[in-house]
C-alpha cells in the first residue's frame, strides 16, 4: 500500500461536527487549497492534544496526510485563537456569521486566497473593533465582490450609463463661513452645495471620518462616516476651499471668487481642472494677507512664541496648499510619541485621484492595447490637478517616475511603460 503524502498549510477553522465515537470532521479555508474538509481522528478523546487547536475561528498551522476520503489532520498548532472573540457573545455571533458566509460562498478545493485573507482580517477586527455592524457590511460587500456577486454600484442597470460620481467637499472655515487656513471648524458640503456639517470641532475628527484600507494600495481612503464608503469620499484643497467657504476675507480674492462661482451659477464647481483656477485665487488672497501682515504689530514684537498647558494628546488641523492636513499625536510622561495618525492632503484626495485616473482609462484607453505617451500625459494631468508637485507629495528625490501597467483579467502584466524618474 503506498504511503500517504503529507502537506502543511495554514487554515482558518470554519466549523466542525462529530464523527463516530472519537473523531471530528473539520471544515476549514486555506490560502492554496481553498475550502477543504478534513478529519481529525481521536480528537474528542480526553488525551488529545489537537482538540483545542481545531475550534471554530482558530487560525492554525496544520500537517495533513492525503487519503482516499477526507485528508487526515496529523498535527495542529494554533497561530492565533482570537481570544477576544470568545469572551464576548456579540463578537462570537458575528464570527459565526462570517464563517457561515464563507462556507456558503466557496467551493471545495477552489483556491481563493483573497477570501482567506478577508476572513483573517475580519476576525482580527472583530476581536478589537468597535462598530461590529459596519464591519459586517464591509465584510459582506467584499465577499460578494470576491465571489463574483458584487452589486453594480457604478453603472445604471437599465441603460448601462456610468453613474455620476458623488463629490463632497471638506475644509476649514471660520464662524462666519469665511476662508480659514489655520483656525475655525470643519465644514463639508454635498455636490449640490448643501451642508453636511458645519463648524465641527476637528479634535473629534474620528467621529466623522473613517480611513478605508484596500488590499491593492498602501495609501488609505478616507470617507465621511455618515455617508459611507461609496458616497462619502470627498475632495480637499483649493477647489474644495472655494466650494465650502461663503466668503474670502480679502477684497481682490473675494471678487475673483465671485467670478469663479458665477461659472456654475453659485453651485459648487466640480470641474477638476478648475483646481488650478482656484489655486490662483488663493495665491491672490495670500498676497493680500502678506501685505497686511507686514504691518501687524504682533509680528513686529520680540515675543513670537506662545505657550499653554501640557497635553498628552492633541489634534491639529490646518489647510496646506494641497488641502486639509490632520495631525493626531499622543505622548507619554517623557514626551515620547506613543501614537501618531496623519491624514495628509494626498490621502484625503486619494479616492478623487483614483476616480480621475479611472476616467482617463475609460475615455482614452478603452479598446486599445498600447500604452502611449499621450495616455501618460492624460494621467499626469489628472493627478497634477490635485498635486502639482509630485516629488513633494511623495517625498521623492528628483523627478518622480510615472509608471503605468496594463493588467489582463487573469492578473498578468501585458504592457508596461515608464517615464521620468531621478
Amino acid at each position: 500500500m503506498p504511503r500517504e503524502r503529507t502537506y502543511r498549510t495554514r487554515a482558518i477553522i470554519l466549523k466542525h461536527r462529530d464523527q463516530g465515537e472519537a473523531d471530528r470532521v473539520i471544515t476549514a479555508i486555506t490560502p492554496a487549497q481553498g475550502k477543504c474538509t478534513l478529519i481529525a481522528k481521536g480528537v474528542r478523546k480526553p488525551a488529545s492534544r489537537k482538540a483545542g487547536h481545531l475550534e471554530p475561528f482558530t487560525h492554525v498551522a496544520l500537517l495533513a496526510a492525503k487519503a482516499r476520503g477526507w485528508d487526515i489532520i496529523t498535527q495542529a498548532e494554533s497561530i492565533h485563537s482570537f481570544p477576544g472573540l470568545r469572551a464576548d457573545i456579540d463578537r462570537m455571533a458575528f464570527a459565526y456569521y462570517f464563517a457561515e458566509l464563507v462556507d456558503a460562498f466557496t467551493q471545495e478545493e477552489d483556491s481563493q486566497p483573497e477570501v482567506y485573507d478577508l476572513l483573517l482580517r475580519a476576525l482580527g477586527y472583530l476581536e478589537q473593533g468597535e462598530n461590529l455592524e459596519m464591519a459586517a457590511r464591509w465584510f459582506e460587500l467584499r465577499l460578494l465582490r470576491l465571489s463574483g456577486y458584487q452589486p453594480q454600484l457604478f453603472q445604471c442597470l437599465e441603460c448601462g450609463e456610468p453613474l455620476q460620481p458623488v463629490t463632497n467637499y471638506l475644509s476649514l472655515v471660520d464662524k462666519k463661513g469665511e476662508l480659514e487656513l489655520y483656525h475655525g471648524g470643519l465644514r463639508a458640503r454635498y455636490p449640490d452645495g448643501g451642508l453636511i456639517f458645519d463648524q465641527f470641532d476637528y479634535s473629534g475628527y474620528q467621529q466623522i471620518l473613517r480611513e478605508e484600507v484596500r488590499a491593492w494600495s498602501y495609501l488609505k481612503f478616507p470617507y465621511l462616516l455618515q455617508l459611507g464608503e461609496v458616497q462619502g469620499w470627498y475632495r480637499v484643497g483649493p477647489l474644495a476651499r472655494l466650494n465650502t467657504c461663503s466668503l474670502i476675507p480679502t477684497p481682490e480674492a473675494e471678487a475673483a471668487r465671485r467670478d469663479f462661482m458665477a461659472l456654475t451659477k453659485g453651485r459648487p464647481n466640480n470641474i477638476t481642472m478648475c483646481y488650478h483656477w482656484a489655486r490662483m485665487i488663493e495665491l491672490l488672497h495670500a498676497i493680500e494677507v502678506i501685505r497686511d501682515l507686514l504691518h501687524d504689530a504682533d509680528l513686529l514684537e520680540n515675543d513670537l512664541m506662545t505657550s499653554g498647558p501640557r497635553r498628552e494628546e492633541a489634534v491639529g488641523v490646518l489647510e496646506a496648499p494641497r488641502g486639509t492636513l490632520f495631525h493626531h499625536y499622543r505622548v507619554d510622561a517623557s514626551d515620547a510619541v506613543t501614537m501618531c495618525n496623519l491624514i495628509v492632503s494626498t490621502t484625503n484626495n486619494n479616492e478623487p485621484m483614483n476616480q480621475a485616473v479611472t476616467r482617463v482609462a475609460r475615455d482614452h484607453f478603452t479598446g486599445k492595447a498600447e500604452i502611449t505617451e499621450a495616455l501618460l500625459n492624460h494621467i499626469e494631468v489628472a493627478v497634477r490637478a490635485y498635486d502639482p508637485c509630485l516629488s513633494c507629495a511623495t517625498h521623492a528625490l528628483g523627478r518622480m517616475a510615472l509608471s503605468v501597467e496594463l493588467v489582463d483579467a487573469g492578473g498578468e502584466v501585458v504592457a508596461h511603460r515608464t517615464r521620468g524618474g531621478p
